[in-house]
């Protein structure tokens, strides 16, 4: 009778789990979309001309663009970190270093604020126009999505 008592609560907390991990799953996609919009609109805002098309641009196009963008990279970033969540011995080594997607964040967060510091400069119609470095903010953009889409709570 003990026996069963105790399977029975084991089966239930194994369920909970599972549950927990899928609550919690969709809690970080829905932070790291969230993110990844906010970026994405501050890189439009500081791109836009304010003229009466660049306030078009910036209400209506942008939001649509940052919605692909910032879904297209949640995807990619959950299926290049599929194996932390489907091997153990990596689950349960990014679990104890639960740390170490927390300073990749901020590493992130450093690479796109730097991305502003060293602007690119282009000659367009006779005009210099400067734009943020594509690489270093591409770079700060998926280490910040990947790290906040793989942070694990310490066991």
């Amino acid at each position: 009778m003990e026996y069963r008592l105790f399977f029975t609560i084991n089966r239930y907390d194994k369920k909970m789990n599972k549950i927990f991990s899928i609550v919690f799953l969709f809690l970080q996609i829905t932070i790291t979309f969230v993110v990844l919009f906010v970026i994405y609109m501050f890189f439009a805002l500081t791109d836009n001309d304010f003229g009466i098309d660049g306030l078009f641009g910036l209400i209506i196009i942008q939001p649509i663009l940052a919605i692909i963008f910032s879904g297209l990279s949640v995807i990619i970033c959950l299926m290049i970190g599929l194996p932390i969540r489907l091997i153990k011995n990596i689950n349960e080594w990014i679990s104890k270093h639960w740390h170490v997607p927390i300073i990749c964040i901020f590493t992130g967060i450093i690479l796109l604020i730097c991305s502003f510091l060293f602007k690119q400069s282009y000659y367009i119609d006779d005009r210099i126009v400067e734009t943020p470095n594509a690489i270093l903010a591409g770079t700060g953009w998926f280490i910040t999505a990947f790290s906040i889409l793989h942070l694990f709570p310490p066991n």
